[in-house]
């Protein structure tokens, strides 16, 4: 069996090819023949492609065409479609690049498709017919989840050339009767995966942010064949080309990404999650100074080492350049490494400065500015505050005037909602505060002519429940900022125009931001 990840590339003599428009048709189909296997990831690694493709690879979105669970009509369907767009664009007088990728089952004859075979052959002269200069041809065909999938054997086949004038370029997921192998660790096919990493950066060997044909292969070929050296079935990426006319195939520009994510050098490998989906965004060794483009979000990276693991969130919600340390990385144990299915919470601590104000209905020193601390504790959608609080308002009654101060300390539990860059939040809670008020008569000298002190002081306590909602946005390197409302119900001793005391009931509304850093 001849287990193929082939790229077609027909090449002008003086082509620049980072500069020509591109359109991209990415299949997926987990499902073949009856006979086959089910594959689990074979329309996820083409959605992927097409993301890396829009990302960095210089396809506009309504030229990247995904088609998942693929049928032979639906495939025609999107061919026939991409050789529309191409053609207008050829009509304008541009010479674009035409990229298809096809992942799934197949032999060294066919494509499996669901329900339906379609000879390579056919499938070839189909793709000769778009009327694109130059043509990227990916299949990545044979795929199982670490076990040999029966799929049948055949000869091996040559990709034709076009013209005389034109090349061909064929890189091999494997050598001929080797199988291609799927992963549940990395949750793709053991070479796409690789071929995804190389294009998001890995592969930059020279560092000059693109990843070309020859700087991918090499990368891509040593990756697998030490990934795939420990297992059952071993792959050996194979290359053959034959190539006329000058210039080289850009396939990425990594320096175009939004975000860099840069890691500690050594000898670990890192892992790249999206922290929200818990898709797989890419693999990078600790040689020489290594990164990853990415579009903005945040990642979970697990660093793997003999033995032990490590896991850091990078935070780039903002894009530029975010870099990890060492010291960022929290060991934890194999039961622990949870990135499907849940959320481990890899920074539970949060610490908030806040400020705002408060506002008490029928109160003589009814409006108050409040600036305070907390600090946060989250387990899953729990989370447990206490905050402490400094508050100044000025105090009027009819005969006397101040600044009232007061100290408060809430502890509050809550709930916790995120999703993706925002999260919401209720606490409840119960507040304790003193007050210390220092007031002076209206009319000091006619006070003191008549005995009366020109100046009071009022000390007490008060307290009560207190409910806050609050929605918060990631601003970045474990920063959230958020705004915050509040209401409560405080119970405290007021004096009257006589001097006495009464309990009396409040309502306060507030209202506020927050700065916060997660540790």
């Amino acid at each position: 069996m001849r287990i193929a990840l082939t790229l077609l590339l027909v090449l002008g003599a003086r082509a620049a090819a980072e500069e020509l428009p591109r359109v991209a048709v990415l299949v997926g189909a987990n499902d073949g023949a009856s006979s086959d296997e089910p594959l689990r990831w074979a329309n996820s690694d083409a959605a992927r492609m097409r993301d890396l493709l829009v990302d960095l690879g210089g396809v506009r979105p309504d030229r990247a065409l995904l088609v998942r669970g693929a049928s032979r009509i639906a495939l025609m369907r999107a061919l026939n479609e991409a050789r529309g767009r191409v053609a207008e664009l050829t009509a304008s007088g541009q010479a674009p690049l035409f990229i298809f990728y096809y992942s799934g089952h197949g032999d060294a004859g066919a494509l499996h498709l669901r329900g339906e075979a379609m000879p390579l052959d056919e499938l070839r002269a189909e793709l000769e017919r778009v009327p694109a200069r130059l043509r990227v041809v990916i299949i990545d065909a044979c795929r199982t989840g670490g076990r040999v999938k029966g799929v049948r054997a055949g000869p091996s086949f040559a990709l034709p050339t076009v013209e005389e004038t034109r090349g061909t370029v064929e890189l091999n997921a494997s050598a001929a009767g080797e199988a291609a192998q799927e992963s549940e660790e990395l949750g793709s096919a053991v070479f796409s995966h690789f071929i995804v990493s190389g294009l998001r950066g890995a592969a930059d060997s020279d560092g000059d942010g693109r990843v070309t044909l020859l700087e991918l292969y090499s990368y891509a070929y040593r990756r697998t064949l030490l990934r795939t050296s420990g297992s059952e079935v071993l792959q050996h990426p194979a290359w053959s080309a034959n190539l006329a006319g000058t210039g080289e195939l850009v396939l990425s520009f990594p320096s175009r990404a939004a975000l860099r994510l840069e890691l500690p050098p050594g000898h670990e490998r890192y892992l790249v999650f999206n922290e929200r989906s818990a898709a797989p965004m890419g693999e990078v060794s600790g040689e020489g100074r290594p990164h990853i483009a990415l579009p903005p979000g945040r990642y979970v990276v697990t660093r793997r080492a003999p033995g032990k693991h490590a896991l850091a969130v990078a935070d780039g919600t903002w894009g530029g350049t975010v870099q990890l340390r060492a010291s960022d990385f929290r060991t934890i144990s194999e039961d622990q490494l949870y990135l499907r299915g849940g959320r481990l919470e890899l920074h539970p601590w949060r610490v908030d400065v806040r400020l705002g104000s408060e506002w008490l209905a029928g109160a003589a020193d009814a409006g108050a500015g409040r600036v305070g601390a907390s600090v946060q504790r989250f387990r899953g959608p729990l989370s447990l505050m206490l905050e402490w609080a400094y508050m100044a308002a000025d105090v009027a009654t009819p005969s006397l005037v101040g600044v009232g101060h007061s100290l408060a300390a809430q502890a509050a539990i809550g709930m916790r909602l995120v999703r993706a860059r925002l999260s919401c939040s209720m606490q409840l809670g119960a507040e304790l505060r003193g007050t210390f008020e220092r007031l002076s008569q209206r009319d000091a000298a006619r006070a003191a002519a008549a005995g009366y002190p020109t100046a009071v002081s009022r000390d007490g306590l008060a307290g009560g429940p207190r409910l806050e909602l609050s929605a918060g946005m990631a601003l970045g390197h474990q920063l959230t900022g958020s705004l915050w409302g509040s209401a409560l119900l405080l119970l405290r001793n007021e004096h009257d125009q006589l001097g006495h005391t009464q309990l009396a009931m409040r309502i306060g509304l507030g209202g506020g931001f927050a700065l916060g850093r997660s540790f």
